[in-house]
């Protein structure tokens, strides 16, 4: 009896052991070594490892992966990656070398079902992405007066100079990083809304009061229940503001390490989820007297915005703009628009009122005789005429060369 006990027992703790293990495997993939992605950084034919110097004099170290096959005629998602604070540094290689989404998307399956070009800057050791303590897991730029981090106005910046060098799909920018630069993503998402189409944040802080904008934003965050060096705390807070919208979903892994980026970068059904996501771009249509718009409310970012205007009778539209870009208007009165390219911006029309010349009236004027008809019959009468004369002419040659043939044949 004691046997068939301490059976059972030891096939539960089997089963304990090889289950959790099991459900793992299922949600889970094979990523790349740090090594590895740096290898593959190293060969990238197109690759780039430069130093960017922004408008305010900072220099950051970036590496840039684009595709070995890449077509400037087709356009591909970005994926901006923010390393965390053991990543500090000017070697320009720490940031691809540690724990990244590299480690996920540069492996040979995703590589093929999702070709994409990706960001990864590196800040310096002596800052941050968002410089505020980590270990709440929560900051707040108005209490706290934390202002924007240098070089993070230095990444967006470098991230614009990608975007106008290669040929990115505008509606696919995704962003991503784990602990100091989960804390980035939650910051660049936040003050750029309408600029990325989806963000990935592991295990790093938000500014709650920044929050309200990214309703129903598409946000999957990770973090792991008992961190230590970053607190919950900050993505549990998030989670629980935005959820009502939808948008969010939030994977708690139940540990106490801070390292929640190699479950989060590996599961499953992460890239899928991320790379069917698209931006949009809202669109406001100016409101003014005289004039009425029709369109959508927003189009996918980077596509062609269409619509159309009407002006009310006696006005025009004689100027308009879109997102600084002067349109050109065949029609004032009505006409439709097209803007490839829209990636937001003011719609702006200048409307003028039309005065209308007064129509002049022509004075009745007494009937006049036709005078055409008498004309018509004066000119028939001459060629009458001439006609007669002709023939007479023509009688009395005929008579006399008769007469001398008569006196001819006589003698």
């Amino acid at each position: 009896m004691k046997r068939i006990i301490l059976f059972l027992l030891a096939t539960a703790m089997l089963f304990a052991l090889i289950l959790p293990m099991g459900v793992y495997a299922d949600e889970s993939v094979k990523i790349l070594s740090g090594a590895q992605v740096k290898q593959i950084f190293d060969n990238s034919e197109n690759s780039v490892k430069e130093v960017y110097k922004a408008s305010n004099n900072k220099s950051l170290p970036y590496r840039l992966y684009v595709p070995d096959d890449y077509d400037p005629n087709k356009s591909y998602p970005l994926v901006l990656f923010f390393h965390g604070a053991g990543e500090r540094g000017t070697d320009n290689n720490a940031q691809i070398s540690a724990g990244s989404v590299m480690q996920r998307l540069l492996t040979e399956t995703e590589l093929k079902r999702f070709p994409c070009i990706i960001l990864a800057p590196q800040c310096p050791g002596d800052s941050q992405w968002v410089l505020s303590d980590w270990g709440p897991g929560v900051y707040d730029h108005n209490t706290m007066n934390t202002p924007v981090s240098p070089y993070m106005v230095a990444a967006e910046e470098l991230l614009d100079k990608v975007i106008a060098d290669y040929s990115v799909d505008q509606s696919r920018l995704y962003v991503t990083g784990m602990s100091m630069g989960g804390f980035g993503t939650w910051d660049i998402i936040s003050r750029n809304p309408d600029k990325f189409a989806a963000a990935f944040p592991v295990c790093g802080g938000v500014d709650e009061t920044y929050l309200d904008v990214l309703q129903g934003f598409p946000i999957w965050t990770f973090h792991n229940d008992g961190d230590t060096i970053v607190s919950s705390a900050g993505t549990k807070k998030a989670y629980e503001l935005l959820k009502d919208a939808g948008g969010i979903q939030y994977t708690e892994f139940k540990s106490t390490a801070h390292d929640a980026w190699t479950a989060a970068y590996s599961t499953a059904d992460l890239m899928p989820w991320v790379f069917t996501k698209f931006a949009s771009s809202a669109v406001e249509y100016p409101t003014v007297e005289n004039v009425t718009f029709e369109g959508p409310d927003s189009v996918v970012r980077g596509s062609t915005l269409s619509f159309t205007f009407t002006a009310a009778e006696g006005f025009g539209v004689t100027s308009m703009t879109v997102g600084g870009t002067k349109v050109e208007i065949a029609d004032a009165k009505s006409g439709k628009v097209s803007v490839p390219g829209y990636i937001g911006g003011e719609i702006e029309v200048v409307v003028e009122e039309f005065k209308e010349e007064p129509t002049t009236s022509t004075p009745d004027t007494p009937d006049t005789p036709d005078t055409n008809d008498d004309t018509k019959a004066e000119k028939g009468g001459n060629t009458t005429t001439i006609i007669i004369a002709v023939a007479a002419v023509a009688a009395v040659i005929v008579i006399a060369g008769a007469a001398i043939l008569l006196k001819k044949k006589k003698q």
